[in-house]
């Protein structure tokens, strides 16, 4: 593992290296000839984000305002089902002792500073608002109590954002973890139901290797796939 490690490590500072090399010797050329082209610049050239997250699509701010939207507007909607009850999100608030007045970006804490490189535990847990999984169930996941109404109403605000830039798409990931034998079922109902979909937006689905129980499944696979690579079979 550590081998490994490092070899990656030093092959990333290797490709770092022959980039910035290219970019000393090769960046007047490149600007000459991009101003040749005609009624073209960085502002109307066709940009795609790449390896978003599906459940990071929007910003800390948008986000925020989306909540204390909810907040205003359907506090008495009954949100997660915790501890044998039910609970509205005005209820969900008041256990965390939160009210949309003390919402802010920071209490949020969303953003994925310095002390989240190489720590995917703590990157992980910047996807909880507040600090509280409840929230990321209720606001971030499409297999909720409310079968991800909140997150399709926010991915679809952004969505029309990406929309009216006429010259910005995006290809969101969403993951599909192997736990149970519904996701992809439950994933494609939450899309079609709510109609997730735009002609800027290409949705990736993000296939985690977490099938503890089917290990010798994925064995074989990969013996299958090394064979017909060295083999040609």
């Amino acid at each position: 593992m550590n081998s490994f490690f490092f070899f990656s490590l030093f092959f990333s500072f290797f490709l770092e290296i022959r980039f910035k090399t290219h970019v000393q010797l090769n960046r007047e050329f490149e600007r000459e000839e991009s101003a040749e082209i005609a009624h073209r610049d960085f502002y109307n050239v066709r940009k795609v984000d790449t390896h978003i997250h599906h459940s990071a699509c929007m910003n800390a701010k948008h986000l925020l305002r989306f909540i204390k939207h909810k907040l205003r507007f359907s506090p008495d909607e009954i949100v997660i089902h915790r501890d044998n009850n039910f609970l509205t999100l005005s209820e969900v608030f008041h256990t965390l002792n939160l009210t949309a007045y003390d919402l802010s970006i920071d209490t949020l804490d969303m953003h994925a500073h310095y002390d989240t490189f190489h720590r995917f535990d703590r990157f992980n847990l910047k996807y909880n608002p507040c600090g509280q999984s409840r929230l990321r169930e209720i606001f971030l996941k499409y297999d909720n109590l409310m079968k991800g109404r909140y997150l399709a109403d926010i991915s679809k605000e952004v969505f029309s954002d990406v929309e009216k830039s006429k010259y910005q798409l995006m290809e969101p990931r969403i993951s599909i973890y192997g736990r149970s034998m519904n996701e992809w079922s439950s994933l494609a109902a939450w899309t079609y139901d709510n109609q997730v979909t735009s002609k800027h937006i290409r949705e990736f689905v993000f296939v985690w290797l977490v099938w503890f129980g089917w290990w010798w499944l994925l064995l074989l696979f990969g013996s299958l796939v090394f064979g017909s690579l060295v083999f040609g079979g």
